[in-house]
């Protein structure tokens, strides 16, 4: 076991390689029990002072960006490097490394680096809640969070240098990774001959962060390669702030349209059933002069209403037009006259009404009343010109509502749309970016081709 709850690193002690005599620094001299000769590649195990060739390593296939001794402060804590492993998935092409990292005080950490994407790892001598972690083949939660199967595999050491306290040559877990970005748990079982499951925590690391830490120039560490199983979504981020700060905007927008329809209620300024008379239908003149009227079109003769006040100091208006069209149609354009400065605002509006009965079932379409919205209406008194037509000559009525101080929805819709425009937007590439994400799982909750 690594050697802890010391008060600094301890002094480095050296031992020989019982194969080629290589003097071999050991940074934990007392907690490491087996390590790695770098001359003749020896896998070596301590036993009271004594060393014995285990297995014969493969060399390294890259130069580490950590090396052997560094030391440095990450996560608040003193670190120094005392070995390196290139590890691969067992039966598959995929490759990563791992720093052993040892403290004096809590033992053993990691890091882990997989296509320039790196994790912080640690096991229940820094996280004891570890032990209270709860797994299915699919799912693990770990401190009230949920994490989603993201990995099964079985991990094999192809090569590694310096010191450790374990045989990490013979262990190889079944190992399923969870992920909550910017969290993992993995889950080893198996490992190191243990019956019972071993959890592990990681967190996503950026490299500039250990670059800093180990006094390493950025450049030596490898580029990014895709979106990495941990790496914290950017999109993630920025949507929750739009999706928070857009529901904060419509609800403050709803209360100050509730407070203002209390101090401007709603007001009906007409509501009455008008007497259509029908007057004549349009005109045609021949070649020889004479004139025959149009049948089909028929023009009702116009009128005016009462007038009526418009008490506030800018009001929308709703002018509501209504009859009782059966299989027909009523058009209707509507003056509105501000009697003090004669200024107008026409609008049409028509109404139509259809049903029957086809193939044993019944329909109907259309309505028989719409409204018609003018906006910015000034404090005044006022009157309508009506105009009307109409394919029925026998309509008789036409009934016309106005209010004002109405809610404008279509406005308040507008807005609203508006609002989650950008934050749909950042939705979009945040799912994208978790696709891209998942593209490395065999297990991703998206759709695949």
């Amino acid at each position: 076991m690594a050697t802890v709850n010391l008060l600094s690193f301890p002094t480095p002690e050296f031992a020989d390689c019982p194969k080629c005599a290589t003097s071999i620094k050991l940074h934990d001299p007392e907690g490491s029990e087996y390590c790695a000769c770098p001359n003749c590649k020896s896998f070596l195990r301590f036993n009271r002072n004594t060393a014995t060739v285990q297995k014969q390593l493969q060399p390294i296939a890259e130069k580490p960006i950590l090396p052997l001794g560094a030391e440095g402060v990450l996560m608040g804590f003193p670190f120094k490097v005392i070995a390196y492993l290139e590890k691969k998935e067992k039966n598959t092409v995929y490759r990563w490394k791992e720093y052993l990292l040892y403290n004096y005080d809590k033992g053993h950490a990691s890091l882990a680096e997989f296509n320039g994407h790196w994790n912080f790892i640690v096991g229940k001598n820094w996280e004891p809640d570890l032990e209270n972690v709860s797994s299915t083949t699919t799912e693990a939660t770990f401190r009230g969070t949920d994490y989603r199967i993201f990995n099964k595999y079985t991990p094999t050491t192809l090569a590694l240098i310096g010191e450790l306290d374990w045989d990490v040559l013979a262990d190889q877990p079944k190992t399923y990774e969870y992920i909550a970005p910017p969290h993992i748990i993995s889950k080893a079982n198996g490992a190191s001959g243990k019956s019972k499951a071993e959890y592990f925590l990681g967190e996503y690391i950026k490299p500039e962060v250990i670059a800093d830490a180990f006094k390493i120039d950025p450049v030596f560490f490898p580029e990014k390669d895709g979106v990495g199983a941990t790496q914290p979504s950017p999109h993630y981020i920025k949507f929750d702030t739009l999706a928070r700060l857009t529901m904060l905007g419509i609800v403050l927008m709803l209360i100050i349209h509730w407070i203002i329809t209390i101090f401007k209620p709603e007001r009906e300024l007409v509501n009455s059933d008008y007497n259509i008379v029908f007057d004549k239908g349009p005109a045609t003149t021949d070649s020889s002069g004479s004139i025959t009227w149009n049948m089909g079109t028929y023009e009702f003769k116009p009128f005016v209403t009462s007038s009526f006040e418009q008490p506030d100091h800018s009001s929308a208006l709703e002018i509501e037009v209504g009859s009782n069209v059966d299989n027909n149609w009523l058009e209707t354009t509507v003056v509105l006259v501000n009697e003090t400065t004669n200024e107008t605002w026409e609008v049409t509006k028509g109404v139509e009404y259809y049903h029957g009965y086809e193939g044993g079932e019944s329909w109907s379409e259309g309505s028989r009343q719409e409204s018609i919205i003018l906006s910015e209406i000034p404090r005044g008194k006022y009157h309508l010109n009506v105009y009307s037509a109409s394919g029925d000559p026998f309509q008789t009525s036409l009934h016309i509502t106005v209010r004002s101080n109405i809610t404008l929805w279509r406005n308040i819709l507008l807005t609203i749309f508006v609002l989650v425009l950008y934050p749909i937007y950042n939705y979009y590439r945040m799912n994208s970016y978790e696709k891209k994400r998942w593209m490395n799982s065999d297990y991703s909750p998206f759709d695949n081709d």
